[in-house]
């Protein structure tokens, strides 16, 4: 009698595992500090919506490539959101990678979620025109990687969020008002322009979440 009890309760604890591993987040975050400033000034937009963010300041697009699989592909999630390669452009790494070394890693990236079951979302990277100034001309870098990377979601049929158009007026000028003040000084002084302000994410979350609910509906988690 006790060992049909302990087999019963084996397997409705073998259940419960299997429910727990499925039962992942909605949608799994990948990115660097634009990610991470999200979830640091807009945290609601994740807990509300069950989504997680790995976003880590200063990661380059091989940096994130390491820590993929278990970041992502074991996270559970039903589908990912890829931005990335801004730090690469940055040389971040020490030295300028390659806009086609770029996208191959972008495309590497989502092609293990895509294996894996997940439904992918590429965005493109903000603009800007100052990298600490590391990096002569960056919107050059900025506006090829983008071309690129849609160029991958096309291949693949995956789905694609237009970041870049979101920060730029209608005479192509990059949107201050959508960056942090400290960005909009930080750039006249040899530092950056890309991140987003409170504001900034907000116009990003507009124009992310219909995709997300395209892709993944609430109702399919």
């Amino acid at each position: 009698m006790l060992k049909r009890i302990s087999k019963a309760l084996l397997g409705i604890v073998l259940c419960c595992a299997a429910a727990n591993v499925s039962a992942g987040p909605r949608v799994v975050f990948m990115g660097d500090s634009i990610f991470q400033g999200w979830n640091e000034k807009v945290s609601t937009f994740f807990t509300d919506n069950n989504f997680l963010n790995k976003g880590i300041s200063g990661h380059t697009t091989a940096d994130m490539l390491l820590r993929y699989n278990g970041d992502v592909v074991n996270s559970g999630a039903s589908a990912v959101v890829i931005m990335a390669g801004i730090n690469d452009i940055a040389q971040n790494d020490g030295s300028l990678r390659p806009v086609d070394d770029i996208a191959m890693n972008i495309a590497s990236m989502a092609k293990a979620s895509a294996d894996a079951g997940q439904k992918v979302i590429l965005c493109s990277i903000l603009p800007s025109s100052n990298l600490w100034g590391r990096t002569e001309n960056p919107e050059n870098y900025v506006s090829r990687l983008n071309d690129m990377i849609q160029e991958i979601v096309l291949e693949n049929n995956y789905a694609f969020c237009d970041f870049y158009s979101a920060f730029v007026m209608a005479d192509g000028t990059l949107d201050y008002d959508l960056l942090l003040e400290s960005e909009v000084e930080g750039a006249m002084n040899g530092g950056t322009n890309c991140h987003p302000s409170y504001k900034g994410y907000l116009v990003m979350a507009e124009a992310l979440m219909p995709i997300i609910n395209e892709v993944v509906p609430a109702a399919a988690e």
